[in-house]
């Protein structure tokens, strides 16, 4: 009942917005996308981690199938948009006695939202995204008791782009999360406050040279935060924090971009009394048209805040995107 509520309510706010735009001066943009992506990753790296909860070496695969409709009046964008994803994760977990078992994992989600952008002159593009979610596990077995969860995430974000090839963009999420049911005695029916953001910039310094070159050499940055003070898939408060940041290079040339970036990320919750402290490289490689976008990215590295040599690290990651 509860999941039926918060649907009408977000179809309600989602529909009477387009009231705002009872103007024939609109430019309409409807779209629909589906993106695929898989990764691997041996690493204990939180601003890397899978968007199902995990850590450890996960195999993780996540489907996303979206739609939108995007109406633009002047310098201003409305766009509100419905997305379904499904998650899957696969891990070995180890038991006592040094026997490992493998644990399969899966959710579904489904986003109702919408994105109000405002263009400053095309100097500074300022965007909001509220957006409503609803998350079901999927049961082991049909004796499992698996609570719903709902979560509201507002988030902000700057960009710009400029011609003399320079490029910018900044994002901050805060995410609340409520559930169908008290899961934890201590936590009640929130069970998890967090945020996260991050930015990213790039340079070309072949846009002196001349404007139209279909060559672009650019020197590229961007960074990561997420903190949280409590988690929901564990009993009791936990705060975590986790931070990545790099730079490198990037190359592109029509539809292909490979980069490399060198990689430095850390890691602080109160299970782990020292920070961990990684160091390491990213190397990448994007193929993209109009209409589809396919990546792969590799990251790898090792801690270097210990006296005991650590091995060496790696996560991967492949993705597939196609709109319409």
């Amino acid at each position: 009942m509860k999941k039926i509520i918060f649907l009408i309510f977000s179809a309600i706010f989602l529909i009477s917005s387009f009231s705002l735009f009872a103007d024939d001066d609109i430019v309409l943009k409807p779209q629909f996308s589906i993106f695929q992506g898989f990764e691997y990753s041996g690493m204990d790296m939180r601003c890397a981690k899978n968007d199902i909860g995990d850590y450890g070496t996960p195999f993780y695969s996540r489907t996303n199938l979206k739609a939108s409709y995007g109406i633009k009046k002047g310098d201003f964008t409305f766009t509100p948009y419905v997305q379904e994803r499904l998650e899957f994760f696969l891990s070995k977990d180890l038991l006592e006695g040094g026997y490992s078992n493998v644990n399969v994992r899966g959710r579904n989600r489904i986003y109702l939202g919408a994105v109000f952008a405002y263009s400053f002159n095309g100097l500074i593009n300022l965007s909001f995204n509220l957006e409503n979610m609803i998350q079901n596990d999927f049961k082991k077995s049909k004796q499992e008791d698996v609570p719903t969860l709902f979560r509201f995430t507002p988030t902000i974000s700057l960009g710009g782009e400029y011609d003399f090839g320079f490029k910018w963009s900044l994002l901050n999420t805060f995410g609340l999360y409520f559930s169908d049911e008290s899961i934890y005695a201590n936590h009640g029916k929130i069970s998890q406050l967090y945020m996260e953001g991050g930015g990213d910039f790039s340079f070309d310094f072949l846009r002196h040279i001349k404007s139209d070159l279909e060559h672009q050499l650019m020197i590229v940055g961007d960074y990561g935060y997420y903190y949280s003070n409590t988690s929901p898939y564990e009993k009791g408060e936990k705060r975590v924090y986790s931070g990545i940041m790099g730079i490198g290079i990037a190359y592109q040339y029509k539809g292909i971009r490979p980069n490399f970036q060198l990689k430095q990320w850390h890691v602080f919750d109160d299970y782990i009394v020292n920070i961990r402290n990684n160091f390491g490289l990213q190397a990448g490689v994007a193929f993209f048209q109009e209409r589809y976008n396919v990546s792969f990215t590799y990251i790898g590295g090792r801690q270097i805040l210990t006296k005991e040599k650590e091995p060496w690290q790696s996560f991967l990651r492949g993705t597939f995107s196609v709109s319409f």
